[in-house]
């Protein structure tokens, strides 16, 4: 056998596949790609977000067991969605803050000039898309003897009706390695911050993607921050450091949680639910005059009586941990 044929045994239920060889969408199971391609198109149906799946077999030519038709294979694909993006070409300064540095050396927004590079690789001269970025000094080198970490702090992000969250940017970054030099990236969610990526030696001399995974914080989360840093620095080395480009935050949305006492709503129904609850008690003259059931005192009179009392506890205690799937 020379070649390999590849066909699709199943078709996505979420989305449709093109054939890239034709142009030509494929509607039917069991058909083979042209001119024995091996890549397919996907594109999910308008406005979906979450799971989706095809299966596929590839065929040598030969004779079972050594050739022939192969397994069944499956491609899952998470289809999300963009949460927040900055591609940098016009000022994002109404989501980000950067702390102050001195003279050039500082956090700032703008085209770099491809300085710098005394010990290292030198900053780009345009962005990855675009011209412009956000960056550590645009002009050159960052400064030696950094004393404390400076920041620049993208947020507040609302991720509240998102999970699986990823953090997704381009970096062209040069950094000497700790214990000299420190390079952080962090998440807030409340008042403490979470290092989600600490720097080894960074050595990029071209547009570098990045993908972290920070679910384990910003999932669910109505106000998020992110942060880059750099230093505290030594007085040996310097680099170019930090440029930052396309900004992305990509999660799979999640429908609306409806577990009455479910005030969070995390789709559960536990103690914060419970203390929410309490802050209300017996509050009373509950009106729903707009015609909005949050009106309700807020929503904690569940039975809509006027009054947050008993009644309304039975109501929680019925679905009391009772989780529901998003």
């Amino acid at each position: 056998p020379g070649v390999l044929e590849y066909s699709i045994e199943t078709l996505p239920d979420f989305g449709v596949l093109q054939d890239p060889n034709t142009g030509q969408m494929i509607t039917e199971p069991n058909t083979e790609l042209a001119g024995y391609g091996n890549k397919v198109i996907y594109v999910p149906n308008p406005g979906y977000t979450g799971s989706d799946y095809f299966t596929f077999t590839a065929n040598d030519g030969g004779i079972l067991p050594q050739g022939g038709v192969s397994n069944l294979a499956t491609i899952s694909i998470d289809v999300t969605t963009v949460i927040y993006a900055e591609n940098m070409d016009s000022d994002p300064n109404i989501y980000w803050d950067f702390d102050p540095g001195e003279g050039d050396s500082c956090w700032a927004w703008g085209t770099p000039t491809g300085g710098g590079g005394q010990y290292c690789n030198p900053d780009p001269t345009s962005g990855y898309t675009g011209v412009n970025v956000i960056g550590y000094n645009l002009n050159g080198d960052y400064r030696l003897g950094i004393s404390e970490t400076e920041w620049a702090t993208l947020g507040p992000i609302d991720c509240s009706q998102f999970r699986d969250i990823k953090l997704c940017f381009y970096r062209w970054t040069n950094i000497y390695e700790k214990p000299y030099d420190y390079a952080d990236i962090e998440i807030s969610i409340g008042n403490s911050w979470n290092q989600i990526c600490d720097n080894f030696r960074m050595t990029d001399s071209c547009w570098v993607l990045k993908e972290i995974d920070i679910s384990e914080y910003a999932d669910g989360q109505s106000s998020v921050y992110i942060r880059w840093g750099i230093g505290p620095t030594n007085g040996s080395y310097s680099l170019s450091g930090w440029n930052i480009d396309d900004v992305e935050l990509r999660g799979v949305a999640v429908e609306p949680c409806d577990t009455p006492g479910d005030f969070e709503p995390d789709c559960d129904v536990d103690m914060i639910d419970l203390g929410y609850l309490m802050d209300h008690w017996l509050d009373s003259g509950c009106d729903d005059t707009a015609g909005d059931p949050s009106d309700w005192c807020f929503g904690a009179d569940l039975n809509r009586d006027g009054t947050v009392n008993l009644a309304d506890l039975g109501i929680l205690a019925c679905h009391w941990l009772e989780t529901q799937n998003q």
